[in-house]
């Protein structure tokens, strides 16, 4: 079984405020926090799309 989750951008400049806090934040639950408030969404919510969003920016340096 495989669960597959992505991150869809709805508004302009999502992916870009995404980014800029993923280089911000020290901590996942930092990270977490913040894009629930800045995105509102849940905590679970968040903690996908951190988990994504971390995966995605890192892996745009290399």
């Amino acid at each position: 079984m495989e669960i597959i989750s992505y991150i869809k951008f709805t508004e302009p400049g999502e992916k870009d405020k995404l980014g800029q806090l993923v280089k911000e934040c020290e901590s996942n639950l930092e990270l977490r926090s913040k894009i629930a408030k800045t995105f509102k969404v849940n905590s679970v919510d968040a903690g996908v799309i951190a988990a994504r969003a971390r995966l995605m920016f890192n892996n745009q340096k290399q």
